[in-house]
């Protein structure tokens, strides 16, 4: 059978397992250059790589050392060690004579080295008397091929007739030859693939439970196979620490690890070893003696200083290229421990239905090129493990500085492994290769000789990097693979992650051209214009017909550069297809910053722009401008995902529709491009946004911010765009390629080791030190290990957020309570009660405390912890999602025992008193006169809520999200100055209503844009819909009032959390919320940018209408953006102003966070599959028709509104909203819906006669 792959796409898929019973031991580590099936596998600590997240117990018998016992595996021994005070005794008197020992060895000049091939293992660079004999030459670059390294050597195995006697001076096991670990492998009954899903029709695929999705396997069952049944062994551990010398002491290393990783100078490291603090109790005197120890732990993969000659007439000159052997690279990836779950060697397809009808893209092995290349292998060569290839490279400079110098990295990773974990820099899922020589020529003088020499000195040196692949990618190597397995795998270059420049440099393209299609600049902008995909073959012959011929026709039709690529050599690799889209530099810092940015500054203003984001409310988690967006100095891609987070809501009511209307599709293109996963019907909708962004970028034209349409042939981002959806079905969703990564991986990999070295002949130290961390971090994960085995607990490093949205880590970056105890905050199903609304509520309460997560039963019979999220089991069992947080709150209250009064006063708590009467009235029955609530009872108050939502079904790679209520008041400093502004979070609580009060919409359009014509609205009545139609898919029965999507909850801005003084408490001891609340939103969303809209709840007096409500009714925080075209012209706004008391009108901000957005999305879409099945209902009685919502007549729309903006007219629908409880009202909004933009119906309720 295939071993199909454990989906960590969608992360509630898990593999589904064969008959067998037999299990793997756990693995062994493979060696920097791991072991071909012949070659003898060791538990040496010398010859195998080490990794920080490695996970390995040792599952062979083992003996006591100081006692006959006999146990079952390591643990135990050890285990038994720490409760028999004789052995117990005899271990550390053993371990401190070793110590003592290897001691007195180093003082004697011995030295034991842990790495075969010496102290840094650098090939330096050579010295210029020794060029003409040691240099290598790129073209005689040697091959390090599996054969070519030495065996690795054995290590020493604890076995029976071991003893502390058998130690040598140096303390270590010195056993006889008999006694070394033999490389014997764990032979197994037969091969376990653990991907085959055990039912017979497993080759044709099955319905995944978690997700409801169809998962189609690979056809072929030896795609990803082992070939052998051998299972590498696990690394024995406790060799390693007693082989490790000085380190393998905890609180030397310790001490070792913090000298290493605090960034401080060889000279402050050696005043520190010099110290009374570390005099005595550190084995180094200076850091030299710490870092001979250092290099010789283990590390990765060999670096080498390779020549590159660059040949000229009149100034020819030597490069040096600094890299590691990419075989070894991958090798150390593949076989990686930490990533075995989440190791994928074969590609599937994943549909949304059994009825394959609608394809589903995430990851690589998801996508088209994947199964098209393991078509290829399969027949050429049989059984194959395909190894994709991502490549990544950005040049960034190191210091403004010290000459300018620069850097030049590669980085690689795989695409077996999932892109949630290749995005993570604490995963090493993505290492670094090499650095390119860096040299900008400036003593040649013509310009295009100097972008020539430039261009081809890349190519050469990219080319001596990856040219081990052109030998590996016909013929196969044989890998061992995270899970112990022996696979002969072939590594492609699959994707490049790379920006504009470096695209074109890459594929020899002109920068006026593109390097994925065949496309001139005249007529670049424009969408319709059709284009051809560069084909590998024709770029080829066209340059080699100038190097030839000296040709330059061709290179002129298809825009190229006279440069041989490095890609040429390597087989099966179209890099035209490897080019992913960048999110960072096309979108973010493209589409939006250097154009969407500029418009709305033209069309309204930057003055009045900035006075905005200066103005705007504040919401957690959301950066605030203070001094507008005009003055940013630094302006990265965290800057442009912060500002349009709140960009929308703040212009589009000064815009006209259709410019609203273009500012929204640019907006909407970006955060559908962010998708974790895709559809078929994703990908057309993507499609669609971007047809109308440029059915509409004329309008730029027609303001006279361009002098003509040709002014977007130069912008090359723009076209970009049109290549998203080919690029997601052959590669996946571009979330996965964005340069964010590498540019992260700049400060591990640039910055700090040049800040390490003295900026003189860089490269040398800066992989010295890139090695140096890598054995520390290698180390560290095996003293943890040894720590366990020991019963001891592992000194772990905090856990640094990586590879989450800015909005979801930010906030634990600035919150000045995150130390603070938390306790869990959860229903108490005992304390339910009957309201007199008729609506089952529940009491709240703190249950345990501390940081970490815990199993909560809620409402609903599911912890969130537990794996599943308000009783839903799959998203394929419901219709819609809707959260259900684990809500946190501080143990201790954060100002205990205060005077409702002060309450009152400082945080606008002014009708508390009658607030806490009408709850405890309305919900538990309480009469007035008991509920009295005196302004001098003393309460609790807290500061913040904490909401955690798990990752939702419908977009599970997304990270979770992490949501904060903030209600704090302005506190002083002694002087009586504001010292910390006060903040009033607005945050989303459940509704439930009491009566049936839904609406819902329907179209009225010309009698041609539908077949079924009237002129009144229609109401549906339940005897004649019941028994004609399923209902289930409204998510809930028919005779269920309760509210759907966004109108299932109300907005309220927080004023307080607290609790009930002692005298009321005993009606309901949880925490409350004082909020002031706003009324429910509109009925559907803007035809013409989508956001829904909302306004204060006011009293018949004009005040603001308030209520007290548990804070298990707050499902998420969220931002309201206020309607500023709304606000008196005369008003001066700054950043003191407080427009949620100045504003009655506010827009809610959907793209607050793409959580929010995609709960948005998702609901919209579930009213829209409802209303289409309603839709296809036939006639239900006389005189009634189907509601006129059915996708085909929304595509009729659609094509009649697409004329030319300033052509002929456009159809015009007038949506009418009715409310039942008053029939009678109604009111219609004229703007037609524009195209691209999907209906949006809040609901859809049928009314009982």
């Amino acid at each position: 059978m295939s071993p199909l792959p454990r989906l960590s796409l969608f992360g509630a898929l898990r593999r589904r397992r064969n008959g067998s019973k037999t299990s793997a031991p756990p693995m062994n580590i493979p060696s920097t250059s791991t072991p071909s099936a012949s070659t003898p596998v060791s538990g040496t600590p010398s010859a195998q790589p080490l990794f920080a997240s490695l996970r390995v117990t040792n599952t062979y018998p083992s003996v006591c050392l100081h006692c006959p016992k006999r146990v079952a595996n390591e643990a135990a021994r050890s285990l038994h060690v720490q409760n028999s005070a004789l052995c117990r005794k005899a271990e550390e008197t053993a371990f401190k004579e070793a110590m003592a020992r290897r001691a007195q060895a180093r003082a004697d000049g011995e030295e034991l080295d842990l790495h075969r091939e010496g102290r840094a293992c650098i090939q330096q660079a050579p010295t210029v008397s020794d060029r003409a004999r040691k240099r290598v030459r790129t073209d005689d670059a040697p091959r390090h091929t599996p054969t070519a390294n030495p065996p690795p050597v054995p290590v020493p195995d604890v076995t029976v007739s071991q003893s502390p006697n058998d130690r040598d001076a140096s303390g270590v096991y010195a056993p006889a030859s008999a006694q070394l670990a033999h490389p014997e492998t764990q032979p197994q009954s037969q091969p376990s693939n653990t991907n085959v899903p055990s039912s017979p029709q497993s080759s044709r695929g099955w319905t995944d439970p978690a997700t409801g999705y169809f998962i189609e396997p690979f056809p072929d069952p030896s795609a990803g196979e082992p070939i052998s049944d051998d299972v590498l062994p696990p690394i024995d551990v406790e060799a390693y620490m007693r082989a490790s010398g000085e380190l393998g002491q905890p609180s030397h290393f310790e001490m070792a690890e913090l000298l290493l990783t605090s960034g401080m100078s060889n000279k402050d490291k050696n005043r520190h070893l010099k110290s009374v603090l570390y005099r005595g109790h550190v084995p180094w005197n200076n850091s030299d003696k710490l870092f001979d120890d250092i290099d010789r732990l283990r590390h990765g993969p060999t670096w080498h200083i390779f020549d590159i000659n660059v040949p000229h007439d009149t100034n020819p000159r030597v490069q040096y290229i600094v890299m590691r052997d990419i075989e070894h690279v991958v090798r150390d990836i593949m076989a990686h421990p930490g990533f075995k779950d989440d190791m994928v060697y074969a590609p599937i397809k994943i549909w949304t239905s059994p009825e394959k009808k609608e394809r589903v893209y995430g990851d690589m092995w998801t996508a088209d090129w994947w199964w098209k290349m393991q078509i290829r292998l399969r027949q050429k060569f049989g059984p194959a493990t395909l190894v994709p290839l991502i490549i990544a490279t950005d040049q960034t400079k190191l210091s403004t500085m010290c000459g300018g110098q620069k850097a030049y990295p590669v980085y690689v990773t795989v695409g077996n492994i999932g892109k949630d974990g290749r995005r993570k820099p604490s995963q090493r899922a993505t290492v670094l290769l090499g650095y390119l020589p860096v040299d900008a020529f400036e003593d040649i003088e013509d310009d295009n000789e100097r972008r020539r020499m430039k261009a081809d000195l890349i190519h050469r040196s990219m080319e001596t990097m990856l040219r081990p692949l052109q030998q590996a990618a016909e013929t196969g190597i044989e890998m061992w693979c995270a899970d112990g397995r022996l696979r002969r795998v072939y590594p492609m270059v699959a994707a490049y992650i790379a920006d504009w420049p470096e695209q074109n440099l890459m594929a020899c393209t002109s920068e006026g051209s593109c390097p994925v299609c065949v496309t001139k600049q005249k007529g670049r902008g424009d969408l319709n214009q059709e284009t051809t995909m560069r084909d590998r073959d024709e770029t080829l012959r066209a340059i080699r017909a100038y190097f030839d011929y000296k040709s330059k026709l061709e290179l002129g039709e298809l825009r190229l550069k006279p440069v041989w690529p490095w890609w040429a050599s390597l087989p099966n690799t179209n890099f035209s297809t490897c080019l992913t889209p960048d999110l960072l530099h096309q979108l973010y810092q493209g589409i939006f910053k250097s154009h969407l940015v500029r418009w709305i500054q033209y069309l309204v203003g930057i003055k009045k722009l900035d006075s905005r984001f200066i103005a705007t409310t504040q919401a957690a988690g959301m950066t605030h401008f203070g001094k507008g967006i005009s003055r940013v100095q630094q302006w990265t891609g965290r800057e442009s995902k912060e500002m349009l987070k709140q960009f929308l809501p703040l212009v589009v009511g000064d815009l006209e529709p259709e410019l609203a209307t273009l500012v929204t599709s640019a907006v909407e293109f970006i955060y559908r491009a962010h998708g974790s996963t895709m559809t078929d019907t994703d990908i057309r909708e993507l499609d669609e946004t971007l047809e109308t962004f440029h059915r509409l970028k004329d309008l730029m034209v027609k303001k006279k911010f361009y002098g003509s349409s040709a002014h977007f042939d130069r912008i090359p981002k723009i076209h970009m765009l049109k290549h998203y959806s080919h690029s997601i079905r052959q590669l996946g969703t571009p979330d996965g390629y964005s340069t964010e990564a590498p540019e992260h991986l700049h400060i591990e990999y640039a910055k700090d080791p040049w800040r390490a070295s003295n900026k003189v002949r860089l490269l040398p130290q800066m992989i010295t030190y890139i090695q140096r961390m890598e054995a520390v971090r290698i180390h560290r994960s095996m003293m943890n290990q040894w720590l366990v085995l020991n019963g001891k607990l592992p000194a772990l490093r905090p856990n640094v957020e990586d590879g989450c949205e800015v909005e979801d880590g930010r906030e634990a970056t600035t919150d000045e309570y995150e130390d603070e105890e938390t306790a869990e905050v959860v229903r108490r199903i005992e304390s339910t009660v009957r309201s007199t609304a008729g609506v089952t509520q529940s009491s709240g309460g703190v249950a345990g405390s501390g940081k970490g997560a815990r199993k909560v039963k809620g409402i609903r019979g599911v912890g969130v912890a537990g794996g599943e999220v308000s009783g839903l089991k799959s998203a394929a069992e419901a219709d819609t999602y809707y959260p259900e947080p684990r809500r946190q709150m501080a143990k201790n209250p954060t100002r205990p025992n205060l005077r409702v009064k002060d309450v009152i006063d400082d945080y606008g708590a002014s009708d508390l008193k009658s607030a806490v009467a009408d709850f405890l009235n309305r919900r538990f029955e309480v009469p007035r006169y008991n509920a009295i609530l005196s302004e001098n009872h003393r309460i609790n108050v807290w500061h913040r809520l904490y909401l955690h939502h798990p990752t939702p079904p419908f977009a599970p790679l997304d990270p979770p999200r992490r949501d904060v209520v903030r209600a704090s008041p302005t506190s002083l400093d002694p002087a009586g100055r504001t010292r910390k502004a006060g903040v009033w979070d607005v945050a989303m609580y459940l509704e439930k209503p009491n009566r049936i009060r839904e609406c819902y919409l329907i179209p009225h359009l010309p009698p041609r844009l539908r077949p079924f014509h009237f002129s009144s609205p229609t109401r549906l009545p339940l005897e004649q819909v019941r028994p004609l139609a399923d209902l289930s898919y409204l998510g809930s029965s028919v005779n269920d009032t309760e509210k759907r999507g966004i109108h299932r909850y109300r907005a309220g801005r927080v004023r307080a959390f607290f609790t009930l003084p002692h005298g009321l408490s005993r009606y309901y001891p949880g925490q409350l919320a004082y909020v002031e609340v706003f009324l429910p939103f509109n009925a559907g969303s803007s035809p013409t940018h989508g956001l829904h809209s909302t306004s204060w709840d006011l009293t018949s007096n004009g005040a603001r209408r308030t209520l007290v409500l548990p804070v298990t009714d707050i499902v998420f925080s969220c931002h309201l953006s206020p309607k500023f075209h709304l606000l008196p012209r005369d008003l001066k706004l700054s950043a003191q102003t407080d427009l949620y008391a100045i504003s009655q009108h506010f827009w809610f901000n959907q793209y607050y966070s793409h959580y929010m957005y995609q709960l948005l999305r998702h609901w919209r879409q579930l009213v829209s599959v409802a209303a289409s099945r309603l839709v296809s209902l036939a006639d239900l009685g006389a005189g009634v028709h189907p509601l006129c919502l059915s996708e085909t007549r929304r595509e009729r729309q659609r094509a009649s509104m697409r004329k030319d903006v300033s052509g002929g007219n456009r159809a015009k629908a007038s949506w009418t909203h009715w409310d039942f409880n008053t029939p009678g009202e109604r009111s219609s909004t004229p703007h037609p819906p524009a195209h691209g933009t999907s209906y949006s119906i809040s609901s859809i309720q049928l009314v009982s006669t």
